[in-house]
């Protein structure tokens, strides 16, 4: 990467960082002085790599907000490389470099938009840097480094089982997916080994799950709030409408990023069970992994490429499933 490049994507990536820290707060319940000190609580008080990365700095008189904000520009600058590092998988490098920058809109729209909650978490943008680059290794089959990656992530959040998944789906039904599986145990064993550690030696309170909110199944209260005027369209925008246009470049994608669905489809379900649908930036990794498919099906699109055929029963499946969870969606929205 040229020099004037590697100057804009810093200039870039610290200019987002900049709108992140005036337009997202801390959350009250999980100050940035307590992930620091390791007092917060579940599941907060074990996502602890940045924490423990910033902390020398903390202690030795740098702010909470200045350690935050120069860990955020890294993991941005990571992330972006990660995009393009994936997209050179599939697209050419002018075409990946171009999406590797019109990534910061799709990070603007869920993580700057004033929903309920605007929160700054410093893990959220490690692990889309993870995730990307997690995509990368594991279509290029380097899995010691896709292994040690995913056991680092895991320090960050438990989302790091994600990686796992990733490296199964993309080689399913392929030569490799043998080699695939072996890497993708030894990813989980890693992933769990920190786990499991982190629960013994960084005692936290609280729950590591809250599946209820406002006194009802959060799930209940996902749904509700999508019924009520807009929001279903608000949602889909702050969405960056990737899983629409996921549906309909579906067919120019190819099979390898297509079958991401075997994770997609499973981590949406599963965050409208744990997380807020209203808070955009909790399902960042899920999108991410669309974005990087919706970017090569439309620069294959443009080419004129010849449309990839389903070539197994599961990947029948994921169309089916697209179609009913649309028309599932719209019914629900009508009869709210």
């Amino acid at each position: 990467m040229s020099a004037r490049r590697w100057l804009l994507l810093m200039l870039a990536a610290a200019a987002y960082v900049a709108l992140r820290l005036k337009f997202n707060e801390e959350y009250e319940h999980a100050t940035w002085q307590a992930l620091v000190a390791g007092t917060a609580k579940l599941p907060f008080g074990h996502r602890v790599l940045v924490p423990w990365i910033v902390r020398p700095f903390v202690s030795a008189g740098v702010s909470v907000r200045t350690a935050f904000a120069v860990t955020e520009w890294v993991a941005t600058v990571a992330a972006l490389c990660g995009v393009e590092a994936a997209l050179r998988r599939f697209v050419d490098p002018k075409a990946a470099r171009l999406g590797s920058g019109a990534f910061l809109g799709v990070l603007g729209l869920a993580f700057l938009l004033q929903f309920r909650w605007p929160v700054f978490y410093p893990w959220d943008t490690p692990a889309i840097a993870a995730l990307t680059w997690g995509v990368a290794l594991a279509h290029a089959r380097r899995h010691g480094p896709l292994v040690a990656l995913a056991t680092v992530a895991a320090l960050n959040r438990e989302t790091a089982l994600l990686l796992p998944l990733v490296t199964a789906a993309l080689h399913y039904a392929t030569p490799h997916q043998r080699q695939a599986l072996r890497s993708a145990s030894l990813q989980v064993a890693g992933v769990v080994m920190v786990r499991l550690a982190l629960r013994v030696l960084v005692p936290a309170d609280g729950s590591a799950l809250h599946l209820e909110v406002a006194g009802m199944w959060r799930i209940d209260h996902n749904l509700q709030w999508l019924g009520k005027g807009l929001h279903v369209f608000v949602i889909l925008g702050a969405f960056s409408l990737l899983p629409v246009l996921w549906i309909v470049l579906r067919r120019t994608i190819p099979l390898a990023l297509r079958r991401l669905e075997l994770v997609v489809i499973p981590a949406m379900a599963g965050l409208m069970v744990v997380a807020n649908v209203y808070e955009p930036r909790a399902w960042a990794e899920p999108l991410t992994l669309l974005y990087l498919g919706v970017v090569v099906g439309a620069a294959r699109w443009l080419a004129d490429a010849r449309e990839d055929a389903p070539s197994t029963p599961l990947d029948r499946w994921g169309a089916a499933v697209q179609i009913c969870a649309v028309l599932v969606a719209l019914a629900a929205w009508m009869l709210a």
